[in-house]
């Protein structure tokens, strides 16, 4: 049952602490109220001024926890930062490529997130490859959450989701939709065709898959390509 009414100086305490390190159904149902209630409160709870200036290395390290299950909203209104210096850090992760030791905040990090963050959010916040992270975790004796599912775009396009959105409830699909998808679906990118049909990239996805349709050679040689650029920092716009 949802608790409606004033908040208890505990649920107060636990949201401040929590927000934007949890996913928002996740905290609404440890508290017991609306997703919709719990943003509400959190803006009442957090300052509005707005910080200026580089991160620290605290907000550094809140904004590394952040990766994967908060959106860029939250992040803003948890680091008091804007949005648009927060995507400044997230696109300098993203283009780096470290090498060699871990740092003691990086296996910190690895203890904390790596049982319950996507694989992308893994990556961009360490600026290294996935298969790096995964032998430092086997290593460390982590493993995985397995209800903790990726949401990188599935088939790698060379796109970053960072900020995840609350699922929301596809139409069901027309027959001039189910068209139109065998037609661009072969050629195009998942997120072209999902702003041309106004859905999900999940979405387009799935039911590619139940419809039994495929990319052509041609398309992923050239996601190929795209991927190589992302990996090497060629592609510099972090979405």
């Amino acid at each position: 049952m949802l608790k409606r009414g004033n908040w208890s100086v505990e649920d107060l305490s636990r949201l401040k602490s929590q927000v934007g390190r949890k996913p928002l159904e996740q905290l609404a149902r440890e508290l017991k109220r609306t997703p919709e209630t719990i943003l509400l409160r959190a803006r009442q709870l957090f300052p509005q001024k707005t910080r200026t200036g580089h991160l620290s290395r605290s907000e550094e390290c809140e904004l590394r926890i952040m990766v994967g299950v908060a959106d860029l909203q939250t992040m803003s209104l948890v680091l008091r930062r804007s949005q648009e210096e927060i995507l400044r850090v997230l696109d300098r992760w993203a283009r780096k490529d470290r090498k060699g030791r871990f740092q003691p905040w990086e296996i910190r990090h690895l203890k904390q997130c790596y049982p319950c963050r996507p694989d992308w959010a893994l990556s961009l916040v360490h600026s290294r490859e996935l298969t790096t992270l995964r032998k430092k975790a086997s290593e460390l004796g982590l493993g995985r959450d397995k209800r903790c599912e990726s949401v990188m775009i599935p088939g790698f396009e060379p796109i970053l989701e960072i900020y995840p959105e609350l699922p929301v409830r596809m139409p069901r699909w027309s027959a001039n939709d189910v068209r139109l998808l065998r037609k661009l679906y072969p050629t195009r990118s998942n997120l072209e065709i999902s702003q041309e049909l106004d859905r999900s990239v999940k979405s387009i996805v799935a039911k590619a898959s139940e419809v039994g349709l495929k990319k052509t050679r041609n398309r992923l040689r050239q996601m190929g390509r795209e991927n190589v650029a992302v990996r090497h920092g060629r592609r510099r716009t972090v979405r």
